[in-house]
């Protein structure tokens, strides 16, 4: 199968949450902010966030326990 990126215009949660669901991506970059709010949505997993395995984070450092709890709620790996 062919590599392909999803390129959306701005972060809008719910419409991230929903393209997830939708495209099944195996990949997610991110900034920390989005992935607090990945985390902290009450339904994230009823969008198939555990199709993620590998993110990677940049522009600000990770806190460790954000970290760990987004990998706990998808089983990805996080590169920092």
């Amino acid at each position: 199968t062919a590599n392909e990126s999803i390129l959306l215009p701005r972060f809008d949660l719910e419409e991230v949450l929903n393209t997830i669901k939708n495209e099944q991506p195996s990949v997610f970059p991110g900034v920390p902010t989005m992935y607090v709010a990945i985390t902290n949505h009450p339904r994230a997993e009823e969008f198939g966030i555990d199709s993620i395995e590998t993110c990677n984070s940049g522009s600000a450092p990770m806190p460790v326990e954000l970290l760990r709890d987004f990998e706990r709620k998808t089983g990805a790996k996080i590169l920092e």
